[in-house]
Parts: C-alpha cells; structure tokens; sequence
C-alpha cells in the first residue's frame, strides 16, 4: 500500500497484524440454520438438558444440544473450522477434530455473558435467531447518546466482545460484533469473551460449542 505524506513524497508500506489470535468469522446456510432451530425447539421441552447452573452465562434459557443434533450441522461447523486451521497455518484436517460440548443460548432482555474462556482447542459460537437490530440494542439511555465509537466509549449493547491483553497505545484488545442470524464466529478456547445485555425486548438464540483434537480427546 502506498502513502503520501505532507511534502508529496511517495512513503509504501503496509499495516501488518502480526500479533494475537486469528478470529474466523464465517457464514452457515440457511439450511443449517433451520435445522438447529428444529432442535433447538425440541431441547427446550426436556428438563434434563438445562445446563444455565453450569454455564457462565446469566441466561434463563441454556440446554445441551451435542446428543440430539442433526450430524449436517456438526459437519457444517468443521468445515469451517477445518478452514480456519488452514488459514492460521496448521492444517488440520476435519477428521483429526471433534466438537466435544455444544449448547444453545436463549438470550432475552438484560441477560448476560460475562468475561469466560472454554477448554479445548477452538471454540465457535453461531447464531439462529436474532429479532432485534442493533439500532434496537444500543437505543438506550447508556449507548444512544454516544457520538465516538474509541475503545472506552463505544455502543455495546447486544453485541459479543472477544478480549486478548492489556489495552494499550496502538494495540487493539478487543473485537465488538453485533451478531446477525447465520453468522458463525471461531476462535481459540482460550480467548476470554463476553456477551453484553440488550435492554429492548426481543430474543437471540446462540449455538456455541468447543472443539478438541481427537488425539488428545482419547487419551482422557
């Protein structure tokens, strides 16, 4: 990339990232969308599936998937996760991995997630159903009047926040996403990751999942 500065003198470089995670962020089909919503329905129903005790979000409505789960939707999740290994430089093929935990989040008016991490290698979250805008989220009496989006004084209301180190000068430690329906987001376990409430009615349901090595999985 090319620069000019103040006397019109040709500067070239370019802005590198060669620092902290790769975060994939992909879209599912429709197709794949529909069906874990058809499960989704299904798990609401069973009491035995509840796992909002176990969980760090502060959402009423959390259950088990990973038993009850179209095999087209896992194969849909690896796809992309095979395609993220690729790109971050390992190459790890699809059939060397498993999703080991897989959820969904019924997220409604002030739920939360706070600051957590997952265990595994990668972790991914997608979402199914998403009824408000983010216009709708951040139409409130903290993020509303916000006129800059900087680090510190940003509307967040409604969206998903990855963190990685100390913010600092020139170094970025986080990612803000306002999810949309079909989005998919993959990341390593590690990365610590919050869910901020939303103050309007309305409902986002989330599918979020680990993802290990099968390798390292059979020697437990």
């Amino acid at each position: 990339m090319t620069y000019l500065h103040q006397h019109d003198r040709t500067v070239e470089g370019q802005v590198l990232s060669p620092f902290g995670p790769l975060v994939w962020q992909g879209r599912l089909d429709q197709s794949i969308i529909d069906i874990t919503n058809e499960c989704i329905d299904k798990c609401k129903k069973d009491a035995s599936l509840d796992l909002a005790s176990r969980l760090a979000g502060r959402v009423d409505i959390q259950k088990s998937l990973e038993e009850n789960i179209d095999p087209r939707v896992k194969d849909a999740i690896m796809s992309h996760v095979a395609e993220y290994t690729v790109i971050s430089g390992m190459n790890i093929p699809k059939e060397d991995m498993q999703i080991h935990g897989l959820w969904c989040n019924d997220q409604r008016k002030a739920e939360f997630n706070p600051i957590h991490s997952h265990d595994g290698m990668f972790s991914f979250v997608f979402y199914t159903k998403n009824t408000i805008t983010q216009e709708q989220a951040t139409n409130n009496k903290w993020d509303k009047t916000h006129e800059g989006e900087t680090q510190g004084n940003r509307p967040i209301a409604g969206s998903i926040e990855l963190h990685y180190g100390e913010p600092s000068f020139m170094n970025m430690a986080s990612m803000l996403h306002f999810p949309q329906e079909g989005d998919l987001l993959i990341f390593p376990a590690w990365l610590r990751h919050s869910v901020y409430p939303f103050y309007c009615e309305g409902e986002r349901i989330s599918v979020a999942g680990n993802v290990h090595q099968k390798l390292m999985m059979n020697e437990r």
